[in-house]
């Protein structure tokens, strides 16, 4: 499980945790008050993990299912509203490819960026550089991003009629190599109950 923005710390977390299962295993980055804050969730049971790594917007681990010889590895993403921090987030994610070889990729959260002009309802709907890197940065790292099967949007102002604004802002990219798999996938947006996501 990938929990982007959870607002809390990692040892909140990992209480709540306990109270529902000790199966678990986890990895955090802390909030700063109350913002931001990532988790990687599993049951070692099932699948076991020999690494994590903690960056500023990305939390990774890599992953394997018992019995299985492949790895995965598991990125859960908080990206930045500024501009100058999109580049540095969009730099991190090179980076974290360079820093593992792994085919098979699971990145997932909240990008705060669209990446096609369709992707957004009523507000400003232009391209704009950060939406093109973005879209460089997919195609060099070989991303698929998965559609999701419900709505189209992910993120809303929650204001309705014409002033409504809704964008897709999360999302799951994996790597080509996991789509050539004979594996099921599938994306679906959940029902927003305290969020605007």
């Amino acid at each position: 499980m990938l929990i982007q923005e959870m607002k809390i710390s990692g040892q909140k977390m990992e209480e709540i945790l306990n109270k529902i299962s000790s199966r678990y295993e986890q990895v955090t980055i802390d909030a700063t008050g109350s913002v931001g804050g990532k988790a990687v969730i599993w049951n070692p049971a099932e699948v076991p993990s020999d690494w994590w790594i903690g960056m500023p917007r990305i939390l990774s681990s890599r992953f394997r299912l018992i019995g299985k010889s492949e790895w995965f590895v598991v990125s859960a993403v908080y990206e930045p509203h500024t501009l100058v921090d999109r580049g540095l987030f969009l730099s991190q994610m090179k980076k974290l490819r360079n820093m593992h070889q792994e085919k098979r990729w699971i990145i997932a959260g909240d990008f705060n960026m669209t990446i096609y002009k369709d992707k957004k309802k009523e507000g400003i709907r232009k391209e704009d550089t950060e939406m093109e890197r973005f879209k460089d940065v997919q195609i060099d790292l070989s991303l698929v991003d998965i559609p999701t099967i419900n709505e189209n949007f992910t993120w809303n102002n929650r204001r309705g009629g014409n002033k409504q604004i809704a964008s897709r802002l999360d999302r799951f990219l994996v790597s080509e190599h996991i789509i050539g798999m004979d594996i099921f996938y599938e994306a679906s947006i959940l029902p927003s109950i305290g969020s605007n996501h």
